[in-house]
Formats: C-alpha cells, structure tokens, sequence
C-alpha cells in the first residue's frame, strides 16, 4: 500500500472512535423515530452524544496532514461531507430545543445529513479507486 494512504488511515483510525460514537448514536435516532414522545431523548442524544463526538471528528479532519495531491481531493470530499453532517445534526438538534418540534427545521437538518452522505459516498468511491490504481 502506498505510504500515503497508510498514513492518512493511520490519522483517520485516531480519531474515528468520535464518529463511530455519533454515527451509532445517531442511527438508533432515526431508528427511534421523532415525534413528541420521542422529542427529549432525540434532543439529549443529539446534544449530549452526537453533536459533540461529531463534533470533535470534524476537527480532527480540519488538522489532518495530506501531503498527496489525490489523497487531498479525497480528503477535500470527506471533509465537505463531515461538516454537512454536523451542520444537519446541529440543526436537527436546534429544532427539538422547544417542547414544540419544528419539524420544517428537523427535516432540514435531516436532508443536510444525507447530502453530506453523498460527499462521503463520493470520498470512499475516490478512495476505493485510489487504492486499485495503487495497489496491485
């Protein structure tokens, strides 16, 4: 495998303990469900859990050292993508703040999670390419 991937994987694996922690968090939400029964454990889980390991993911991605040009476009998509998701997140939590669901604001938040899904799709695809054309 080329030296550079290593180590971009090598940075990834430190900190993808936070994504894992927001990301599984954040798909037993969904499993969940929002309405108003579920609005407060939606929004604890989202303040107290997701946002911040998401959070903490994302700024590890920002200081993240690529010296490879590919490498770095494909960095460039995955760190687009994660702030997508935090952005959504951040918003979805904002609209269960109130006893009263917004839910125009939650399904917003909700779509800019899937958008930052496909910059992620598309960072992965990269990657998978990268490694094929590299690694024989």
């Amino acid at each position: 495998m080329s030296k550079d991937i290593e180590e971009y994987s090598k940075q990834l694996q430190l900190i993808g303990k936070y994504e894992n922690k927001a990301i599984t968090s954040y798909n037993e939400l969904i499993d969940l469900g929002i309405k108003d029964s579920t609005r407060k454990t939606f929004f604890l889980s989202l303040n107290n859990t997701v946002v911040p390991n998401y959070t903490k993911f994302v700024s590890g991605l920002k200081y993240l050292k690529v010296n490879n040009a590919e490498i770095k476009e494909i960095h460039s998509h995955y760190l687009a993508g994660a702030k997508l998701q935090l952005e959504g997140m951040t918003i979805m939590r904002d609209s269960l703040k109130t006893t009263k669901i917004n839910y125009s604001k939650f399904e917003a938040g909700y779509n800019k999670v899937g958008e930052g899904v496909k910059q992620l799709d598309k960072a992965e695809l990269l990657l998978d390419n990268y490694i094929r054309k590299y690694i024989k």
